[in-house]
């Protein structure tokens, strides 16, 4: 059975169409678009939806009203980096174009100004400090997981993070489970795949300390991190032995250099190389695993044909 119109509806309707359609011919010409009686609109409960703005307060904060978020996303070698040099220098010439953001704190500093804590703009907060102005925040009112939210998206379209510097930043994110991983990669535009498979090597840079070598976010590659991970995976101790090793004979290799010498140690230790030779009394085996060398007699060799076994060393890269 068909829905009966209801008659309310069709009256108002009506009404809205004649009011229309009672337009002087001047209107008609115009082309100007008619317009409903608003009281009409108001009893069918229609009406205007107008944008609304919100009001968030700039702050303008000294040095010492600033603290930094405990999930801040900043590598100390970005804030050394030539990247707040330009900031300073924009500062000076333009002022602060984008203001930070910050969420009001319970502390306050010694002459009683209240503390706020900076979520995001660092670099714009220390470019700032640098030259002696104000640092301009907007105030919000953020949890957690809100804060490090509007943290990763506002990073994405200022200046851009390395992917290392990246990574280090949402490790203690995820080690406290504050989101999700597959949120954090959506919001740091990581393939998901990718950022779990990264995450698997956290204990591995932890545990080897190699914080200590990998200095410079600019100059170090996630694929050298994680082929280190993947040795480490298979021979832990070969692998710091190897961290050792470099660490020991290169002290001013760091970063990618740094990773790339593990790897390459790694290598040799593993690599292995054989030979045997044959005397007149007998045969001379040659195995070489790395820098460990193991030779075995059957029968005893002749002085003078030893200089074909010294010959075969060197054959097999065994003699230094």
């Amino acid at each position: 059975m068909a829905k009966r119109p209801n008659n309310i509806d069709s009256l108002l309707g009506s009404l809205s169409d004649d009011s229309v359609a009672g337009k002087t011919s001047q209107e008609s010409s115009s082309g100007s678009k008619g317009t409903a009686n608003p009281a009409i609109a108001l009893a069918r409960s229609e009406r205007e939806i107008r944008a609304t703005t919100e009001r968030v307060p700039v702050l303008k904060l000294d040095p010492d009203q600033v603290r930094f978020f405990k999930y801040h996303d900043r590598h100390i070698s970005s804030i050394e980096s030539p990247k707040v040099k330009q900031l300073e220098k924009s500062l000076k010439e333009e002022g602060q174009i984008f203001p930070g953001i910050v969420r009001k704190t319970n502390d306050k500093t010694p002459d009683n100004k209240v503390i706020y804590e900076l979520i995001s703009g660092r670099l714009r907060f220390e470019a700032a400090k640098n030259i002696g102005v104000p640092f301009e925040a907007l105030l919000k009112e953020l949890d957690d997981a809100q804060a490090i939210r509007v943290m990763l998206i506002e990073n994405e379209d200022r200046f851009a993070l390395a992917p290392f510097e990246r990574w280090l930043s949402v490790i203690p994110i995820l080690e406290d489970n504050v989101l999700p991983l597959a949120e954090v990669a959506q919001l740091i535009k990581w393939d998901k795949a990718n950022l779990s498979r990264y995450a698997k090597a956290i204990p591995f840079y932890k545990s080897c300390n190699l914080d200590k070598y990998l200095v410079d976010v600019e100059k170090v590659k996630m694929n050298a991190l994680y082929s280190c991970f993947q040795e480490y995976e298979k021979a832990p101790k070969q692998v710091m032995k190897a961290i050792s090793f470099v660490a020991d004979n290169y002290p001013g290799v760091r970063d990618n250099l740094f990773l790339k010498a593990i790897l390459k140690r790694v290598t040799e230790e593993q690599e292995v190389k054989a030979d045997t030779v044959f005397l007149s009394g007998s045969k001379v085996k040659i195995k070489r695993v790395g820098t460990k060398l193991n030779i075995s007699f059957e029968g005893l060799p002749k002085e003078s044909e030893l200089s074909d076994v010294i010959e075969k060393l060197r054959e097999l890269n065994s003699l230094q």
